[in-house]
């Protein structure tokens, strides 16, 4: 007689379990949580605070340089507004002299040159009047779009207390409040600390970092293994020997 091998796919074997399986259930769960890294983390933290406080500076600068050209475009538009009052007058006058010199030359107490030239300089004073209402506009167009007001909005300037003289520093303490004031300064110098930060987490890339992990298993396979409430935990050290990332 013959005996029966079991070391093979027999339905004694533990292997014949395998022949038969048509599903199993695995569920596990698995979290770490670097303990050590380099000062990676820390030195990230600190380059995104640096780099949002900078950002905050960027933004007053901004705001800083908006509001020095609201205030550009309201005394280039109070300019003009006095620029047309003097040449209003001029035109004024010199229309006057036109109608003089015409009056003389009707009867014959002036040549006719001196009127035409007296004509020909109260042209040149219209046109100039014309040229410094169109940039009267434009300024006002530039200036109503710069306030945010409607495009049809009409302005009238207060100019009360708008060249009050105001007490003048010395030239070395207005030198020292700017570089303490200006927020562009500031930037530049949070930029350069997020810049030392990003060579510290680079650098990190040289020492070892370690970490710890934990898991949770359940497993189930049909007339073979059952694994219940099964935790593992362990720690991992790394080092790269060339420091590359």
């Amino acid at each position: 007689s013959m005996n029966e091998d079991n070391s093979g796919g027999g339905s004694g074997s533990p292997l014949s379990a395998l022949s038969n399986l048509h599903s199993l259930a695995l569920l596990q769960v698995t979290a770490s949580e670097p303990i050590f890294n380099g000062f990676k983390i820390r030195n990230t933290k600190n380059m995104s605070e640096y780099l949002e406080q900078a950002a905050n500076y960027d933004v007053a600068t901004t705001k800083s340089k908006v509001a020095l050209n609201t205030l550009k475009a309201v005394y280039q538009y109070y300019e003009l507004l006095e620029t047309r009052k003097v040449v209003e007058e001029n035109l004024k006058q010199a229309k006057q002299r036109v109608g003089e010199f015409a009056n003389l030359e009707k009867n014959g107490l002036l040549p006719r040159n001196d009127r035409l030239r007296a004509e020909l300089q109260a042209n040149t004073i219209e046109l100039g009047l014309t040229e410094v209402n169109n940039n009267l506009q434009l300024a006002e167009y530039n200036l109503i779009i710069l306030l945010g007001f409607a495009e049809d909005s009409k302005l009238e300037l207060d100019t009360t207390g708008m060249f009050e003289v105001i007490a003048i520093d010395t030239w070395q303490a207005s030198l020292d409040k700017g570089l303490q004031n200006r927020s562009e300064l500031k930037s530049v110098a949070l930029q350069a600390k997020a810049s030392s930060m990003n060579y510290n987490i680079a650098k990190a890339d040289r020492l070892p970092s370690l970490g710890l992990s934990a898991g949770y298993v359940n497993a189930y396979i049909p007339n073979l293994l059952t694994v219940t409430n099964a935790l593992n935990a362990g720690l991992s050290l790394k080092y790269s020997i060339t420091g590359a990332i």
